[in-house]
């Protein structure tokens, strides 16, 4: 058997110019329940103990209550759910992370391959008035999923060391300029790194026997009218 090896490069880290991130329908839901919330807790604040409605019918505890809720549900999804939570989370210091860039480049690489089949299938009914509808349903059949069998990699990403030298270039000049300008130098610094990984094969004879292989596993598990099919690599 041939030996597959790739060369895999880690560096993702874009610190500047980078895309801007688009905020998520859940982050915006929350952040307008959040003004809805503070909102309703004023108004019904101001009803309930200021009486500025003469003939306010009890809508003073409601508006407070749902307030209450809004603003919970919006503190909930921010401390959980939001991607800011999951990125304090996963917070590193710089010995933490030089360790985990070290164990990513130990690590193995795989691709896997995955397909599901499906089909439509449509059904019939009259509702009460007699009218013919027309129900399209889908029905998912044979799913497969495969490893490629990487025998060897090279590892392409800048070593730990370099990385961390990399951001103190980067920010050390601008600590030097604060000072200089007698500002109140940065004391900490939260960098969000991404690192996705990508395969590339070593020669055109690999790049080859890749394609071949994928094809082979497409084709093999084609078994329905449609497939979704994907590719991962981890």
């Amino acid at each position: 058997r041939l030996k597959a090896v790739g060369t895999v490069d880690l560096t993702g880290l874009d610190m500047e110019g980078g895309e801007k991130e688009q905020l998520s329908a859940a982050t915006l839901c929350s952040a307008i329940l959040g003004v809805l919330g503070v909102g309703l807790i004023m108004f019904g604040a101001l009803v309930h103990w200021a009486g500025i409605l003469p003939e306010d019918q009890g809508l003073g505890i409601p508006m407070l209550v749902l307030g209450v809720l809004f603003y919970l549900g919006h503190v909930s999804e921010a401390l959980f759910k939001s991607k800011t939570s999951k990125y304090l989370y996963w917070i590193m210091s710089e010995t933490d992370f030089q360790a985990y860039v070290k164990e990513l480049q130990k690590s193995q690489p795989k691709i896997k391959w995955t397909i599901q089949n499906y089909h439509y299938e449509e059904k019939r009914h009259r509702d009460k008035d007699g009218k013919e509808h027309v129900e399209r349903k889908r029905v998912n059949t044979h799913r497969a999923e495969a490893y490629y069998d990487i025998g060897g990699f090279l590892d392409e990403t800048l070593s730990p060391e370099q990385m961390i030298a990399m951001f103190h270039l980067m920010y050390d000049g601008e600590q030097q300029d604060l000072e200089a300008n007698k500002k109140t130098p940065i004391s900490r610094i939260f960098l969000l790194c991404e690192m996705p990984l990508e395969y590339h094969p070593v020669d055109d004879q690999e790049e080859q026997r890749l394609f071949d292989r994928r094809e082979a596993f497409w084709r093999d598990n084609t078994r329905d009218t449609h497939q979704d099919k994907s590719t991962t690599d981890h």
